[in-house]
């Protein structure tokens, strides 16, 4: 335990950014009556990886995840269906259909989940005078997220089949050779530091290197399918209100057991993924800063008592969970691996103290209400490219602020 754990440079890496320029063309648009336009400028600023085509109509189909959504359109309506799941003859039907429809009371609000025959859509219609950018791109959203995160889940639990299954990227023989070893390196890793935190009576910091393991899972190899959602499922676990012991005891039993996972389900859950729509929230500096604030605190208060481990591992937990919950700036994204690549397998003095300087580099950023860096630097002691800070701070801030200012 006298090293810090080990960094993976991600195999199945997520990188979507929307083109936040696009949002005002189409909120200028909308505001001018001129809604089909504005429908097309939301799908560029949504800015998935295929093109979206500037016709008289739309006729669109595209993969997000593991499921097709198609996108019709024109100057009198729009559509949005996404062909989910069918019926066999040796599907769990009733208890299935119970499922769907308690998800179109809940996590779909717009659209809805309908039985054709033995195939099931979602689906969502309205005619194009009703449209409006926000409840379009979060009728998108709900629709590509329970549709992406419920398929495989039905596939599994109640034997139905995918109606139209992308044609997925799967990892090369290497990339799976590599991510099966590195999910067990991972793992046998967080239960050794977390044992030995737990024995020494560091409770809650062993519930952060729990933490740490299911957020290098999903950093390092962002599984899809059935595994990616049993880690999200045993990571929101962690967050129960029960005695820190049990926690502890009942994750650590959850991690061994996924130490046997079925070897098909998980290979086929490493796949290169795309995605209509951004899976995360953006957050820029102010957010970000919030973020780490406890990170920051409880950073220094350890370097200063030399609790060393206990302090990077804290620091640890918080950086990989930004990075897991939300599109970060560029600036960020580039500069925390490489303090991670910096800090793997180091003392864990040095650890702590190179992550400390690299959050307090964050918080000592300052903006104008124009996005203008007027303290500290977006450098962060990296190489990187002057105008990605002025692109992801600046301008966001300027345009928002002048938003609310018309």
């Amino acid at each position: 335990m006298e090293i810090s754990i080990k960094y993976y440079d991600p195999i199945n890496r997520y990188s979507r950014r929307v083109n936040l320029n696009e949002w005002f063309v189409c909120y200028d648009l909308y505001k001018k009556g001129d809604y089909y336009s504005s429908f097309i400028h939301l799908l560029k600023y949504i800015n998935p990886p295929y093109e979206i085509p500037d016709t008289s109509e739309l006729n669109l189909k595209y993969p997000h995840g593991s499921v097709y959504v198609q996108i019709q359109a024109n100057h009198d309506f729009y559509r949005i269906d996404v062909p989910f799941l069918k019926f066999t003859p040796q599907s769990i039907r009733i208890p299935a259909m119970r499922q769907m429809i308690e998800a179109n009371f809940s996590s779909l609000i717009l659209g809805q989940i309908e039985l054709k025959e033995n195939e099931v859509w979602i689906h969502y219609e309205d005619k194009m005078s009703n449209f409006d950018p926000y409840k379009v791109y979060d009728l998108l959203n709900e629709i590509c997220l329970e549709a992406d995160n419920t398929d495989d889940y039905y596939v599994d639990r109640f034997k139905l089949e995918y109606l139209d299954y992308p044609n997925v990227q799967k990892f090369t023989s290497s990339e799976m050779s590599n991510a099966k070893q590195i999910f067990k390196e991972i793992i046998e890793e967080g239960l050794l530091y977390a044992q030995y935190l737990e024995e020494n009576r560091f409770y809650y910091t062993a519930c952060d290197m729990l933490a740490i393991c299911y957020l290098k899972l999903r950093y390092v190899l962002f599984p899809q399918g059935i595994l990616g959602r049993d880690l999200n499922f045993d990571f929101l676990k962690m967050y129960e209100n029960v005695p820190i012991n049990i926690l502890i005891s009942e994750t650590k039993a959850r991690l061994t057991k996924l130490l046997s996972y079925d070897e098909k389900k998980m290979e086929e859950s490493f796949f290169h993924p795309n995605f209509l729509m951004t899976i995360k929230s953006r957050a820029e500096v102010p957010r970000v800063q919030e973020f780490l604030v406890n990170a920051y605190n409880n950073g220094r208060d350890a370097i200063y008592n030399k609790n060393y481990m206990i302090g990077a591992l804290g620091m640890y937990y918080h950086l990989y969970n930004l990075m897991d919950s939300y599109t970060i700036p560029i600036e960020f994204t580039n500069a925390i691996p490489k303090v991670f690549q910096r800090c793997s397998e180091k003392d864990w003095k040095y650890t702590a103290e190179q992550l400390f300087q690299l959050i307090s580099k964050i918080m000592e950023i300052k903006l104008d209400e124009h996005g203008q860096v007027i303290a500290g630097s977006m450098d962060l002691g990296e190489e990187i490219v002057k105008e990605k800070s002025q692109t992801s701070s600046q301008n966001i801030f300027a345009k928002i602020t002048n938003l609310f200012k018309k």
